[in-house]
C-alpha cells in the first residue's frame, strides 16, 4: 500500500457515517448489497452480541456503488488498498489499517468533543439519534476568560442545519436546538443524493491521482462541514470533515514515519485485529508554524494619491503570497502532501501537521531559507516569515482526563493547549532572531548594515514613496493611453508624470484583475496560460474569469465564492485539481460596470461634480477583530485540569474553519447591503479592514458585530473595533494607523455595569471616544437618533448642539480639579432655559418638550454611572455630522 492510497482511505474512512445516516439500519430492507452486508461480520467489532461501529459497512457500500468514478482514474488495485484502509479501521487485520486506526483515535484525542447534556430526554433514549443530533456549535462550547479569571462556556445550545456549504444566511447561520432543528432520514437522505450528483461529475473530469484526491477534499468539505463526526456523546460538535482531514494527515504522518523508521514500531494481534504501538522516545508528528509578520505596515505603506489603484492589489498579494507558501509546502516537499495537513490557515499565519522525519525537516529549513532570501531581496525586511516546529507523540494508551501529549526533549506529558504554547514559544524565538541568516552571511553583511538608497535623483514611486533605483526598471503614466508604460533607464524619463516601481506595477494589475474574476489558478509545473504574477518562493499565481480556466493544465484551480460553493462550474482542463476559497473583499464598489470606485468616490465625490454622491463627504477607515482571540486558541478547546475535554486537532481545526467561514466568507454576505459605498480591503483569521462612505462603514461595523454574536450564539465572545474619519485625499496609511490605534483604545475600555462587574473590551472606537458596545453604544446612537429629530423638526437649533459640544470641548482640556466637572452642567441648564423662555408659545409647540427632556438627560443620565459625558459628546458630533449632509444640501 503507498503513502497516498492510504491517505485516501484514511481521508474516506468515516463516509459511511454520512451514508449510514441517510440509509436504514443494517438488517432492514436498504441500500446495502449482500456483499456490504456479508462484510459486516469481518469489519465490525462485536459489542454485547452485535456488531458495532457499523457504518464501516456503508463505506464499503459507498466505494462498491461508486468504483467505476475511481477506476476512472486510479487501478482496481489502488482501488483496493484504499477500501482496505477505509472499511478495516476499526477491525485491522494488517499494519496499515492499524495505522489508520491509531490516527483515528488521535485525531480525536479520545474525547469525541462533546458539550454537554442534551436537553431533550426523547432524543437521549432515541435509537436514532445518531441520525437525529446535528453539529453543534463549537464556539458555544469554547471555554471564555471572565473578568474573574474564571472560564465559561455558553449556556444556550446553537446546532448548524444539513445544508451543503454556501455564503447564505439560512445555510450556515446556527440555529437554538428544538425539536425543528433535529435532523432525519430524510434530511440526510436528500443532503447524500446532492454530495452523489455533484461526485458523479468527475467523470466528466481529466484527473490525475493527486488531482481526484484534492478534489475529493474539497467536496467532502462542501456536504460534511455540518455532519457530527460522533454521536454517542450529547453535543457533537467536531465535523466530520474535519475530523476525517485530520484522521488523513496523522495517518500519512505515521505511515511516512513507519517508513522511515520501521523498527519503532510493534504490531501486536488481538481479538479486535492487529494494532499498532510506538516505542516509548519517538515522536512521529512534527507541528510547524508559520507567520507572515509586517502585514499591515506593508499593506499600509502607501500614499493617498495612487492609494486606491494599488490597495486591494497588495492586500490579496499578501493573503496569497502566504497562502502560495502553504501550497508550495504541499506541493513540493520530497514526499507530496495535501491541504488535509493544513490544520489552520488565515489572518497571516498556517499551521500544518508534518511527519517528523530528516528529508521533511530538512526540506523544512532550506524552504524557509530560501523564503527569507526570497522576501529579502523583494522587500527588504518588510515582510519577514517566521517559522516554528515542535515535534511531539501522544501515548499509545490513551487516558480519559489524562495529559497524553509528550514533546520531543520533555518529560512531562502535556495537554494540547499546552503543546500549542511551545510552538508559540518556539516562533517568539525565531522571531526575536530575524534576519539573522543574513547577518551571518559576510557577502550579506553589508546589505543589512550599511545606508540604504541613492538619494540625489534617485526615482521615486509614487505609491510607496519609497526609491527604485538608478538603471532599475520602472513604470510611469502616460496620459494618452491613460495607462502604465513599460521604461527601462535609457529612457527618457517625463519629471512631471508619475513613476511607480515593477512590484506596484504587479499589484495594481492584480487589482484589476481582482474585478470579475471568479477563479485563482495555482499552476503545479509549466504552462502556457498568460497572465500570470509572481508570488515569494517562485510560485505563480494566475487570476481567471471563466472562459480562460481551461488553458491551465496542470494547475490547481481555486474558485472563489461568491454566494454557493461550486466546484464543477469550471471549464474543464487538463489534469487540474479543483477546489474553492473564501476571500474577504471578493467584490468591491464600482462608479460604473467597469470601473472600481476610488476613495473620493467612496468619500461621497463624483468626478468633475461639486455636488457629489452625498452632501457630506469622509470616508471611515474601520479596524476589527476579535478579542482574546489568542487566549481562545490558548484555553478555550483545553482544561489543563481536564486536558482531554475537546482537546483535539480535529476540534481546533472545526474552530478555525468556522472562524474562516465567517470572517473570509460570510463578510461578504453582509457587505452586500453596502456594495456601492463600502469596500473590504482585507478580511480574515479574525481581522476586518475596510473602508468606504462614513455612515455606511458605522452601519456595516454595527451589521458584523451583530451577526458575529448570532454566529458565535453567545455574548462573551466579543469583537472591539475603532473608526477614524478622514478627506478622501488624507494618506491612507496615517488613516489606518489611527483607525489602528482607535481599535486598540477600544480593547483596553473597560466599565462598571453595576454590582461591581466590569467589563473589558467589547467596544467600539468612534470620533476618539470608546464605548461599550453593550452598555454605551445603544445610548448614544439612541441620543443621536433624538438629537437629529430635535434640529429637523425645529425644536433645537444646531448653534445649540455646537453649544453642547463646545461645552466638552473645554471641559476636556480643563486642568482644574474635579469639581469643576459639573460646571458645563449650568451653563448648558441657563442655556436651554433662556431658550424656553424665548420660544412663541405658537410655534413648535413640541420644542419646550424637547428641551426639557434634553435638560433632563443633561442633568441626570450624563455621569460616570449612566452617560459619561465623553458618551454624550459622541452622540453630539455625531448628529452633527449627520446634519452637515442636510445643511448642504439646502446651500
Amino acid at each position: 500500500m503507498t503513502r497516498e492510497e492510504l491517505y485516501l482511505g484514511s481521508f474516506l474512512h468515516d463516509i459511511g457515517k454520512f451514508y449510514q445516516r441517510a440509509d436504514g439500519a443494517l438488517n432492514d430492507k436498504n441500500e446495502l448489497s449482500e456483499q456490504s452486508k456479508k462484510l459486516a461480520e469481518i469489519i465490525c467489532p462485536e459489542h454485547n452480541g452485535f456488531p458495532s461501529h457499523q457504518h464501516v459497512v456503508w463505506t464499503n457500500e459507498f466505494f462498491e456503488k461508486n468504483q467505476q468514478i475511481f477506476l476512472r482514474f486510479i487501478s482496481k488495485d489502488q482501488l483496493s488498498n484504499i477500501v482496505h484502509a477505509a472499511v478495516y479501521h476499526h477491525r485491522p487485520d494488517n499494519p496499515e489499517a492499524a495505522i489508520v486506526q491509531l490516527a483515528d483515535w488521535w485525531a480525536s484525542g479520545m474525547d469525541r468533543s462533546s458539550m454537554g447534556i442534551f436537553e431533550d430526554p426523547q432524543l437521549e433514549k432515541s435509537e436514532l439519534r445518531f441520525r437525529e443530533i446535528p453539529l453543534n456549535n463549537i464556539l458555544c462550547a469554547l471555554r471564555v476568560k471572565q473578568s474573574d479569571n474564571s472560564f465559561q462556556t455558553a449556556s444556550r445550545q446553537s446546532v448548524f442545519r444539513l445544508r451543503p456549504l454556501s455564503l447564505h444566511a439560512h445555510d450556515i447561520m446556527p440555529s437554538d436546538y428544538s425539536n425543528e432543528t433535529k435532523l432525519s432520514t430524510e434530511l440526510y437522505r436528500k443532503h447524500w443524493k446532492e454530495f452523489i450528483a455533484d461526485l458523479e461529475k468527475l467523470e466528466k473530469r481529466s484527473f490525475d491521482y493527486r488531482g481526484l484526491s484534492i478534489t475529493l477534499y474539497y467536496l467532502l468539505k462542501k456536504y460534511t462541514w455540518c455532519i457530527p463526526s460522533f454521536t454517542q456523546d450529547n453535543h457533537p460538535c467536531i465535523s466530520l470533515f474535519e475530523h476525517s482531514k485530520v484522521t488523513a494527515a496523522i495517518a500519512q504522518c505515521l505511515f511516512d514515519f513507519y517508513q522511515d523508521k520501521p523498527e519503532s514500531f510493534r504490531t501486536n494481534t488481538t481479538p479486535k485485529g492487529y494494532q499498532v504501538e510506538l516505542d516509548e522516545n519517538v515522536f512521529p508528528l512534527l507541528i510547524a508554524g508559520f507567520d507572515l509578520s509586517g502585514i499591515q505596515d506593508y499593506l499600509y505603506n502607501i500614499s493617498s494619491a495612487n492609494a486606491a489603484k494599488s490597495l486591494r492589489g497588495r492586500s490579496f498579494y499578501l493573503q496569497m503570497t502566504l497562502e502560495a507558501l502553504a501550497w508550495q509546502i504541499i506541493n513540493k516537499a520530497p514526499l507530496k502532501l495535501t491541504p488535509a495537513h493544513i490544520i489552520y490557515a488565515s489572518g497571516g499565519k498556517f499551521y500544518m501537521l508534518l511527519p517528523n522525519i530528516p528529508i521533511i525537516k530538512k526540506y523544512l529549513e532550506d524552504f524557509y531559507i530560501g523564503i527569507l532570501d526570497d522576501l529579502w531581496e523583494k522587500h527588504r525586511g518588510r515582510l519577514y516569515l517566521n517559522m516554528g516546529m515542535v515535534a511531539f507523540r501522544y501515548k499509545n494508551k490513551l487516558e480519559a482526563n489524562q495529559k497524553n501529549i509528550r514533546i520531543e526533549g520533555h518529560s512531562e506529558n502535556v495537554s494540547l493547549g499546552e503543546l500549542w504554547n511551545a510552538l508559540f514559544e518556539e516562533m517568539t524565538r525565531h522571531e526575536a532572531r530575524r534576519f539573522r541568516h543574513i547577518i551571518a552571511s559576510r557577502e550579506r553583511f553589508a546589505e543589512f548594515f550599511e545606508p540604504s538608497g541613492e538619494g540625489g535623483d534617485s526615482l521615486v514611486c509614487s505609491v510607496t514613496g519609497e526609491e527604485i533605483g538608478h538603471g532599475k526598471a520602472y513604470y510611469q503614466f502616460n496620459e494618452e493611453k491613460r495607462d502604465w508604460s513599460y521604461k527601462t533607464k535609457a529612457e527618457n524619463y517625463d519629471a512631471e508624470a508619475p513613476v511607480i516601481s515593477p512590484e506596484v506595477h504587479q499589484q495594481i494589475e492584480i487589482g484589476k484583475q481582482l474585478v470579475h474574476h471568479n477563479f485563482i489558478a495555482f499552476p503545479t509545473s509549466a504552462t502556457k496560460a498568460e497572465g500570470y504574477f509572481d508570488l515569494p518562493g517562485g510560485s505563480k499565481l494566475h487570476i481567471a474569469k471563466n472562459e480562460n480556466v481551461s488553458s491551465y493544465d496542470e494547475a490547481l484551480i481555486l474558485k472563489t465564492v461568491h454566494d454557493e460553493v461550486s466546484l464543477f462550474d469550471v471549464p474543464a482542463g487538463n489534469r487540474q485539481a479543483l477546489g474553492f476559497r473564501f476571500f474577504g473583499g471578493s467584490q468591491v464598489a464600482m462608479e460604473d460596470k467597469n470601473t472600481p470606485a476610488t476613495f473620493e468616490y467612496l468619500a461621497g465625490y463624483i468626478e468633475g461634480s461639486n455636488k457629489g454622491r452625498y452632501p457630506f463627504k469622509r470616508l471611515a477607515i474601520l479596524r476589527m477583530d476579535v478579542d482574546g482571540l489568542g487566549s481562545l486558541f490558548r484555553y478555550g478547546l483545553t482544561d489543563d485540569e481536564k486536558p482531554t475535554e475537546l482537546a483535539s486537532f480535529s476540534a481546533y481545526a472545526t474552530f478555525s474553519n468556522l472562524l474562516d467561514l465567517f470572517f473570509s466568507g460570510y463578510i461578504n454576505t453582509l457587505r452586500e447591503k453596502y456594495k456601492e459605498d463600502v469596500n473590504i480591503l482585507y478580511s480574515g483569521g479574525d481581522d476586518v479592514f475596510a473602508l468606504g462612505y462614513w455612515e455606511k462603514v458605522i452601519a456595516f461595523a454595527e451589521d458584523v458585530r451583530s451577526e458575529f454574536r448570532k454566529f458565535a450564539a453567545r455574548d462573551d465572545i466579543t469583537l472591539s473595533a475603532g473608526i477614524e474619519l478622514v478627506g478622501a485625499k488624507f494618506p491612507v496609511a496615517k488613516g489606518a494607523e489611527k483607525s489602528g490605534e482607535a481599535e486598540e483604545k477600544a480593547k483596553q475600555h473597560k466599565i462598571d455595569t453595576g454590582n461591581g462587574k466590569v467589563v473589558f473590551k467589547n467596544a467600539l472606537c468612534f470620533l476618539g471616544v470608546p464605548l461599550n458596545w453593550d452598555h454605551e453604544w445603544p445610548q448614544v446612537k439612541n441620543l443621536k437618533e433624538k438629537l437629529v429629530h430635535w434640529v429637523r423638526d425645529e425644536s433645537i437649533t444646531r448653534g445649540l448642539l455646537m453649544q453642547l459640544i463646545g461645552y466638552y470641548e473645554a471641559w476636556k482640556y480643563n486642568t482644574k480639579d474635579d469639581k469643576e466637572y459639573h460646571n458645563w452642567k449650568w451653563q448648558a441648564a441657563y442655556n436651554i432655559a433662556r431658550r424656553q423662555k424665548n420660544l412663541k408659545e405658537d410655534k413648535n409647540a413640541g420644542a419646550n418638550e424637547a428641551l426639557e427632556e434634553l435638560k433632563q438627560i443633561i442633568f441626570a443620565h450624563v455621569n460616570e454611572k449612566r452617560m459619561r459625558f465623553e458618551a454624550f459628546a459622541v452622540a453630539c458630533r455625531w448628529a452633527e455630522l449627520a446634519l452637515r449632509n442636510e445643511k448642504e444640501k439646502t446651500n
